[in-house]
């Protein structure tokens, strides 16, 4: 199948390019000028699979999601689209930068395909552009978006890449969405989620009062593999192998690297006491600011999610967050322990 990939060079992109051309797929993947393509070696590393000869299978596409022509282009020929593609932040100083490509090029993507011959397009979402669900209830497929002040910024503009692909949909474009959570597994601990298990490493025992949805990488990409392969559209699926307390989360982490578990709670109130004093940090060094008032809504936000849907409707089974502790850990070990 002659498949269009975005977010190649992604921690999800680049271990689904691997799983692409391991099932013998033709892969044109659009690529920015200078992009640092370090993901993509170790997604073949991690999964035993020679990257010589397989990695020059790969079309590269010069470009960005900014230029729907050149996209139009990039899509010619193309059988299917999955856009891995996207900024993550929740630092108000990358609201431009989050919504010109969660949306803006999320929509000339699709403006682009719907102008093409595509059959399947699929849409690399995240939980973050779910609606929250009442008190004690899960979060499924079904819960409605609502407009609050406690959305992030950076979940309104995975909303709104979801309504446009919701409106390529309603134009004929045969696409499918999927929700992951907060992505684990072995890559760069010093960006992104997986930065959990460095912190974790690093002896620091607080944690909050928080609850999320977690799932491993690995099974982010087979999820969508699976939906190509059945050809599922005009759905969306939640993508969450279990919800857990970042308490339970750092404790199953600490067991694994042999660290003291987290025995401190602390109170939001103290943490929100930092934001200031982290804004300032920030504008004196130039470093990314680590405390925000939308990082501490995710830390101290308790939601559980749903992910029979899925299950149901392919058959497909997530992997035991137990694993993807112990594996990451042991690959972190390995690759930072001197």
């Amino acid at each position: 199948m002659k498949i269009f990939l975005t977010g190649a060079t992604g921690f999800i992109g680049s271990r689904v390019l691997c799983d692409l051309l391991q099932s013998g797929h033709q892969i044109r993947a659009l690529v920015r000028s200078g992009a640092k393509r370090g993901n993509i070696s170790e997604a073949f590393q991690l999964a035993g699979v020679a990257e010589e000869g397989l990695i020059d299978q790969v079309e590269w596409f010069d470009g960005d999601l900014s230029c729907i022509h050149a996209l139009e282009d990039a899509l010619t020929d193309m059988e299917v689209v999955i856009h891995c593609a996207g900024a993550v932040s929740f630092n108000r100083k990358d609201k431009h930068k989050l919504w010109e490509t969660n949306v803006e090029g999320t929509k000339n993507l699709v403006d682009a395909a719907v102008s093409t011959t595509i059959k399947h397009f699929i849409h690399v979402s995240s939980i973050a552009s779910l609606g929250r669900a009442e008190k004690g209830a899960d979060i499924s497929e079904d819960t409605h978006w609502e407009s609050a002040k406690r959305n992030s910024f950076y979940s309104i503009t995975k909303y709104h890449g979801e309504m446009e692909v919701w409106r390529g949909m309603e134009e004929g474009l045969p696409a499918v969405i999927v929700n992951p959570g907060v992505v684990l597994g072995c890559g760069d601990w010093n960006a992104g989620s997986n930065s959990l298990f460095k912190y974790c490493r690093n002896g620091n025992r607080f944690f909050t009062s928080g609850i999320n949805g977690f799932v491993d990488v690995r099974d982010v990409s087979s999820a969508i593999l699976i939906l190509m392969e059945q050809q599922v559209c005009s759905e969306r699926f939640i993508l969450v192998s279990e919800s857990m307390s970042y308490k339970d989360l750092f404790t199953m982490i600490c067991c694994e690297f042999g660290e003291r578990e987290p025995k401190t709670y602390i109170a939001e109130w103290v943490v929100a006491a930092g934001v200031p004093v982290s804004a300032v940090f920030s504008r004196i060094t130039g470093k990314m600011r680590l405390i925000t008032n939308e990082t501490i809504r995710t830390a101290y936000g308790v939601f559980n999610y749903s992910n029979l849907k899925i299950s149901e409707k392919t058959g497909f089974k997530f992997r035991p967050l137990k694993d993807t502790i112990s594996d990451s850990c042991s690959y972190y070990k390995k690759k930072y322990d001197n």
